[in-house]
């Protein structure tokens, strides 16, 4: 008998979708632990560190998420792809009945089966020591995948001008699919800059996402 995958697991939980095209969508977030990023903005680095994840079988991952009451689920991290056997669930997911959206940096490729791609493309200058932005890998998502979104988190109007510039160079995405997302990890710094980057968005006549979760203070 061949061994059990599993994957480490952050969190499992039951919320809304704070964030673009499905916001407000009652959804079981599924948290994988992992991520070669580690943007210091990130509101969810606890999920960063593996040896602090449980591991659970796909199998186990569908039990507890059966348990909790919404048809959307959302494969989260950290950043799933660097999991081999994320495909393995997302395809297990889809089996079961679940809209399955899958949330991904654009770094790495795999073969998932979804009925959304979220990406989020992290902007060259933010973090200047890894390479970021991957035109190929992100090339080679969206061929997959006929529904997706593409997320720019943006602190300020050079972040949105960068955004543009690789849109305009790359030429990979509907820009109906791209949004603004202000770069925050607490509700206070929300508070102070969302505004901000909604009136970026309708200067650029780019689609602005809010983040939802940290307007209502919830997970």
């Amino acid at each position: 008998m061949g061994k059990i995958a599993t994957l480490p697991i952050a969190e499992i939980f039951h919320s809304i979708q704070g964030e673009g095209k499905l916001i407000g969508v009652p959804s079981v977030f599924i948290r994988l632990a992992g991520c070669p990023l580690r943007c210091p903005w990130c509101d969810t680095q606890y999920a960063w560190d593996l040896s602090k994840a449980s591991r659970f079988s796909i199998d186990q991952i569908l039990e507890k998420t059966a348990l909790l009451p919404a048809r959307y689920v959302v494969v989260t991290g950290g950043e799933p792809m660097i999991h081999s056997a994320v495909g393995r669930l997302t395809k297990s997911l889809s089996n079961a009945g679940y809209h399955v959206t899958i949330e991904t940096s654009g770094v790495i490729y795999r073969k998932v089966q979804c009925d959304l791609l979220s990406l989020s493309p992290k902007l060259p200058s933010t973090l200047p020591d890894v390479k970021t932005y991957r035109p190929a890998v992100l090339r080679k998502l969206i061929a997959d995948h006929r529904e997706y979104q593409v997320k720019f988190v943006v602190a300020n109007e050079s972040h949105v001008r960068e955004a543009l510039e690789l849109l305009d160079e790359h030429d990979l995405f509907d820009r109906r699919n791209v949004m603004l997302m202000p770069q925050s990890s607490a509700f206070s710094h929300y508070r102070r800059h969302a505004g901000k980057i909604a009136r970026l968005a309708q200067k650029y006549d780019l689609r602005f996402s809010p983040r939802l979760h940290l307007e209502l203070q919830i997970k």
